[in-house]
């Protein structure tokens, strides 16, 4: 299990240059900064950091900016970013398990339907189909992701307060209660 902790900054309100406030600290020479358009929308658009030196496409960073100046990535949790973005308008569970697991570079794994070959019978039946619920404090998401090449699925908790940093919590399936 890891607690993931880490500084957040306040970004300009183009999202090009939001990205690349995010982004940039973590580029290598030759990478370009990319936009993922495919969950572009009203209020978010995606990105990543892309360097094509070797042939072949490689991603080593992911963040989602909007344009009042919230970012979120991975290890980036500091102030109400990733409220804003799991509060956003018409965001149901299946849309933010999608999205977060592209922010993570990782794939959905759900409990039926496309998303659910888990081949462990044990990890299995610990995965639950994703949840997003406000809360008095905030709002909570669970969802479960997997990662080539063995797609051993974990459980990504993500308690976003109005105010205040995120916590984001990644677990193994395996060492949660009733795994084994």
């Amino acid at each position: 299990m890891s607690d993931q902790s880490g500084g957040g900054q306040e970004t300009p309100t183009d999202p090009h240059e939001a990205a690349y406030a995010v982004l940039v600290p973590r580029r290598a020479a030759g990478a370009r900064i990319v936009e993922h358009q495919p969950y572009r929308g009203a209020q978010w658009r995606f990105f990543q950091l892309q360097d094509d030196s070797s042939g072949r496409p490689a991603i080593s960073a992911r963040a989602a900016v909007d344009g009042k100046g919230h970012a979120v990535a991975p290890r980036l949790i500091a102030g109400s970013a990733w409220n804003a973005f799991l509060t956003q308008q018409g965001l149901d569970p299946l849309a933010a398990q999608s999205r977060i697991a592209w922010l993570f570079v990782a794939v959905v794994v759900v409990k039926t339907g496309d998303g659910a070959e888990v081949d462990d019978p044990k990890a299995r039946a610990m995965v639950t189909d994703p949840t997003l619920e406000r809360t008095a404090d905030g709002v909570k998401f669970v969802g479960w992701f997997a990662r080539p090449p063995d797609f051993d699925p974990w459980r990504t908790t993500i308690e976003a307060p109005a105010t205040g940093p995120a916590r984001v919590v990644e677990e193994m399936w395996h060492v949660l209660p009733g795994a084994r």
